[in-house]
């Protein structure tokens, strides 16, 4: 396997639990009944932690083989943060819907 080869399968690896990460937080968006909503978000956090540490381990020993790609580092950052941004918008609109809900339950038994 060449080494361009290997550079993109490291890259594949420590770059698909973030965009399945970011998939489940764009689709706890869908205005579907309550459960999935909370799923999604778990399954996003979760895909998120698992891409954190792929991609730490897999930076780990690029950095102790002196075989260190930039633009790993960079896709990387650039993917984690845009996960971190989405699952944190997707946190705060199933806050703001959920406390919508309780709001509009109080008022209707008052």
């Amino acid at each position: 396997m060449s080494a361009e080869n290997q550079k993109n399968a490291r890259l594949g690896i420590i770059s698909l639990p973030l965009i399945g990460s970011i998939i489940f937080a764009l689709a706890s968006f869908i205005p579907i009944p309550d459960p999935w909503t909370h799923i999604s978000i778990l399954f996003s956090g979760m895909l998120g932690t698992v891409g954190l540490l792929a991609g730490v381990v897999t930076l780990f020993f690029q950095i102790s083989r002196n075989k260190l790609s930039i633009r790993n580092v960079l896709v990387f950052g650039v993917v984690y943060f845009l996960a971190i941004f989405i699952f944190m918008a997707s946190c705060v609109v199933a806050i703001v819907d959920e406390v919508d809900s309780d709001d509009s339950m109080q008022s209707e038994s008052a």
